[in-house]
């Protein structure tokens, strides 16, 4: 998925009420227990902030509009190998998020 920066991934826009509109998903790990029954990973929701970067308007993540903590079982961890992109999926489905390309 070319969309990743490391912790992060373009959403379709999504507004939040008195937040703004968030456009970037953030998910990171909260630790990796030793033979876990589930395992709990922080989101936000970021605001895309544009920036001059060589000379070229880009997009990056900017302030949080929601964020709080996700919780995957068992059975969906243990079917995570070593592409992180599946993380990126399935904390987009919890969400009922939907993840894009890096927006032209």
């Amino acid at each position: 998925m070319s969309n990743t920066l490391m912790n992060y991934v373009h959403i379709e826009p999504v507004t939040v009420p008195i937040k703004g509109e968030g456009a970037f998903m953030e998910v990171r790990s909260l630790g990796f227990p030793l033979n876990p029954s589930s395992v709990s990973w922080y989101y936000a929701i970021r605001k895309a902030q544009v920036v001059e970067q060589e000379g070229v308007s880009i997009s990056v993540p900017g302030e949080v509009v929601l964020e709080g903590n996700l919780h995957m079982d068992r059975p969906t961890y243990d079917l995570w190998s070593t592409d992180d992109n599946y993380v990126f999926d399935w904390a987009a489905q919890e969400l009922s998020l939907t993840i894009i390309d890096d927006p032209a």
